[in-house]
């Protein structure tokens, strides 16, 4: 019984080190595609930009003054610069063995971003918090809220998976925050109608299946809002006729276009689905011995406390 137990803690042994080897091919991977996927979005940024500007809301556009143009496509760009870092930054260190994975709650007294650890990090912010940081003018203290998902063991399947699962909800929610906070430049200059609260357009962003895409205008959502016992100037918007719903189209860059649109960045998706199915196969191998070495204790310290009466 001994000697079963031992050959699976040496199973198990031999499966940590596959674990440690996947973990820093997910690194290696992950750094790559976020390089590229931020390249992609500032890209795809605007271009969907333009479109509203030019094929949707052309009237307001040509309303603007020279100036008024080229501020708001330089706000446009320097929205997707910062939100390029904000990717970068969510795979920044190579994995690191340790015995358990924390949540720190402590904030970052680095301004700029931080050099590289020997600890699996991801720095991860709430969805105000992604958009704060997104607009330089913001007054609100940002250092409150943020925590880090630092010290990620890789000897260990589902730690593993948790922080792969983190690291693609902070993607989700970088690009989320680039949309609103592009919205919300966009309804500032009167491209999208002003009279409407900005809340309208994140939510509407943030609860796609009450919108619909733009059919061939990628990370484009349509959508309709009511204002009651207000006026909404339509003039440069599509309207429906004897109707209070008012048309929007708004910014919503969407992962899945990114990839479709760029091959470098969909290159990197498919490594990481691959990486994803051998890590599930790990997990579930993993598991096995893991009931197998506790049934083998359990048999092993039964017999080592029997007696016959």
């Amino acid at each position: 019984m001994a000697r079963r137990v031992e050959e699976i803690e040496r199973d198990m042994a031999a499966l940590e080190e596959a674990i440690k080897a996947i973990a820093i091919e997910f690194h290696d991977t992950y750094n790559d595609y976020l390089t590229a996927l931020g390249q992609a979005m500032r890209q795809q940024l605007i271009v969907a930009s333009y479109y509203l500007c030019t094929q949707v809301y052309p009237e307001a556009f040509l309303s603007l003054s020279l100036r008024e143009r080229q501020q708001l496509q330089q706000n446009l760009q320097q929205q997707a610069r910062l939100a390029q870092p904000q990717l970068r930054n969510l795979e920044r260190s190579r994995p690191a063995e340790t015995s358990r994975g924390e949540l720190s709650q402590e904030p970052s007294q680095e301004e700029d971003f931080p050099t590289p650890t020997d600890d699996l990090a991801i720095e991860m912010l709430a969805p105000q918090d992604t958009l704060d940081t997104l607009n330089p003018n913001s007054d609100r203290d940002r250092s409150t809220s943020r925590f880090t998902f630092s010290n990620v063991p890789t000897n260990n399947p589902e730690d593993l998976a948790r922080w792969q699962e983190a690291v693609e909800n902070a993607m989700s929610e970088t690009l989320l925050a680039l949309s609103c906070q592009s919205n919300r430049l966009l309804q500032e200059v009167g491209i999208l109608p002003k009279n409407f609260p900005e809340a309208v357009l994140e939510a509407a962003v943030r609860a796609e299946p009450s919108g619909e895409p733009v059919v061939g205008r990628p990370n484009l959502l349509k959508f309709v809002v009511q204002i009651e016992n207000e006026p909404v100037e339509t003039s440069n918007l599509p309207t429906l006729q004897n109707s209070p719903l008012i048309p929007i189209i708004a910014i919503h860059l969407r992962l899945s276009e990114i990839e479709f649109a760029d091959s470098t960045v969909m290159a990197g998706r498919n490594q990481i689905r691959t990486l994803s199915a051998r890590l599930s196969t790990l997990r579930r191998e993993f598991q096995k011995k893991q009931r197998e070495r506790t049934v083998a204790a359990a048999e092993a310290a039964w017999r080592a406390c029997w007696f016959e009466e």
